[in-house]
């Protein structure tokens, strides 16, 4: 859920739902087959900077923007994740962005909506600890290409456990490249790439955000000359019945009713998630 990586060049995230390859290697392109298999596609919005969700995006960055993050120079990717809950037996401070219980209770609320309303229907009672992931991400870079490292993934099954939706906003993007790369279902083939700036045409107070299934391959590209600073959210899709389903459970139909996740689970999900992420 945090991470921080300064200069030289780490190795590919990795996992079993991930689809590592060089960022440098072959690529295969829609034109590569003639019918690319891609079960999710993203929705694209263009938001008004006085909507709610941008609003409450901006506040997670300020938060995020400490005097130590603020005087960073040179090459950086840096992504904290955001949290109403402290445990120092577990957490490092320095990963996390510390906010009010009510701020969170209200940015479920909405988050949950902006879901809802664009057929990314997600659970109507979640859990922030085990329902939902929020994470600020800041990028620099000079005039050479640096990216984050991130493989061709999925967000299902990481930090949290489940199949989620995903948003991400996009605040501040001054670089060149931050494009999102979309790909089929084996996360081999290249079927779209997501300009995360707003055509001047819209307007100069708007902001784009990309919403779309967990399950979609995806991959940020690298920048160079300017900075990409996103806020991404993670939330539990409504259908699998995760939540308030015992009574289902009791059928044999297979859902799913999770209990609260031990301190082991957590601290796994925390290092797991400096290996893979979002946007």
């Amino acid at each position: 859920m945090a991470s921080t990586r300064k200069g030289g060049s780490a190795a590919n995230r990795t996992r079993s739902k991930s689809r590592n390859r060089s960022r440098s290697g072959s690529r295969k392109t829609a034109s590569a087959r003639n019918e690319p298999q891609q079960r999710y596609k993203p929705k694209i919005l263009v938001m008004d900077n006085t909507d709610e969700l941008i609003k409450i995006s901006r506040q997670f960055v300020d938060y995020f923007m400490t005097k130590s993050v603020r005087t960073m120079k040179g090459d950086f990717w840096i992504r904290k994740t955001v949290t109403d809950k402290m445990d120092k037996g577990i957490w490092d401070e320095s990963d996390f962005v510390k906010v009010r219980p009510s701020l969170m209770r209200r940015t479920i609320g909405i988050v949950s909506k902006v879901f809802n309303e664009n057929g990314l229907d997600v659970e109507d009672a979640l859990d922030t600890e085990n329902d939902t992931n929020i994470e600020v991400h800041y990028a620099n870079a000079g005039d050479k290409e640096y990216g984050s490292d991130f493989a061709v993934h999925e967000n299902n099954d990481g930090g949290i456990e489940g199949k989620l939706h995903t948003c991400i906003v996009y605040l501040d993007i001054t670089c060149e490249g931050g494009m999102l790369e979309v790909y089929d279902d084996t996360g081999e083939i290249l079927v779209d790439t997501i300009d995360p700036r707003v055509d001047p045409k819209t307007g100069s107070n708007k902001t784009k955000v990309v919403m779309f299934n967990g399950g979609m391959m995806h991959c940020p590209t690298s920048i160079r000359n300017g900075k990409r600073v996103i806020v991404t959210y993670q939330f539990r899709q409504k259908e699998l019945g995760f939540k308030n389903n015992s009574n289902k459970n009791k059928g044999g139909t297979g859902s799913k009713v999770l209990k609260s996740k031990p301190k082991s689970f957590i601290k796994n999900a925390i290092q797991y998630s400096k290996y893979s992420g979002v946007g």
